[in-house]
């Protein structure tokens, strides 16, 4: 538990330093920061989930996971297109990274 709110800590501040980089460069460091801890994050969340799965339903459950986590990519796609006609140049790369940071804040006070 300590090492999941631990890495999910390090990829939400990092997209939100990310959301007001000054520069490509800053924005760059950020990104990386936030592959480390959503790395890191993605193996503990899936190793945790699978050890408290009984063994009978570990495969059904870790298959339903993976599905929904691959939806994930094509719908914040379609999301973020909408948003872009809604929200001017200047912050519509800053707002899908805020966005995600939001959600991830709820999801945790769940």
């Amino acid at each position: 538990r300590n090492a999941f709110i631990l890495y999910e800590a390090i990829h939400i501040a990092s997209m939100v330093v990310g959301a007001f980089s000054p520069n490509m460069d800053f924005l760059i460091a950020c990104r990386f920061v936030m592959g480390v801890g959503l790395g890191a994050l993605l193996v503990t969340l899936f190793a945790g989930f699978t050890e408290y799965m009984p063994g009978r339903n570990r495969g059904t459950w870790s298959s339903r996971v993976s599905f929904i986590g691959n939806w994930s990519y094509p719908l914040c796609s379609l999301i973020a297109m909408g948003l872009t006609a809604l929200i001017s140049a200047e912050w519509n790369w800053r707002v899908q990274l805020l966005i995600p940071a939001i959600l991830s804040l709820i999801a945790t006070a769940l």
